[in-house]
């Protein structure tokens, strides 16, 4: 069964061409635009890309217990609201100004206020306008393209 499975996915990059990739490094955040979308999000549990939250705009779980907030201070945090406790940061506080963006490369970034990225997770370079970043209703933060959730942010 596993060699079986090591063939299929042998086969499977092979047909796509990617048998002899080397790695590549991640890609360089891209400072959106100041026209970029400001979401209105608050109330909804996706940033779609394109995106930003700005100080004190939030995305919420769809079960309505978790809070992604974009602080004023330049922190992005995730709240449990039904004791208000922080369940993951970005620790980015100390830039207020920032503001946090998906983009269409499919890298979450968090900037600072000058546009210097603080923080960065689910860099993906697929060029795919689909992605989107999601709060689950755990509390679990990833970024993901169509209906999968590809890469955990916070766990």
């Amino acid at each position: 069964m596993k060699s079986t499975l090591k063939f299929s996915l042998f086969t499977a990059l092979l047909s796509l061409g990617l048998a002899g990739c080397s790695k590549q490094e991640a890609p360089t955040p891209t400072v959106p635009s100041a026209a970029a979308t400001t979401a209105d999000a608050n109330g909804e549990p996706v940033l779609r890309a394109g995106e930003r939250l700005t100080a004190n705009q939030f995305l919420q779980s769809a079960n309505g217990q978790y809070r992604l907030i974009m602080q004023g201070d330049g922190n992005l945090v995730i709240y449990r609201l039904a004791d208000f406790s922080a369940r993951w940061s970005s620790r980015t506080a100390g830039n207020p100004g920032a503001f946090c963006t998906m983009q269409s490369d499919g890298n979450f970034v968090v900037y600072a206020a000058n546009g210097r990225p603080l923080f960065t997770g689910g860099a993906l370079d697929r060029r795919n306008n689909g992605y989107y970043a999601i709060l689950f209703e755990n509390g679990t933060f990833f970024t993901a393209i169509g209906k999968f959730a590809v890469k955990a942010i916070s766990r």
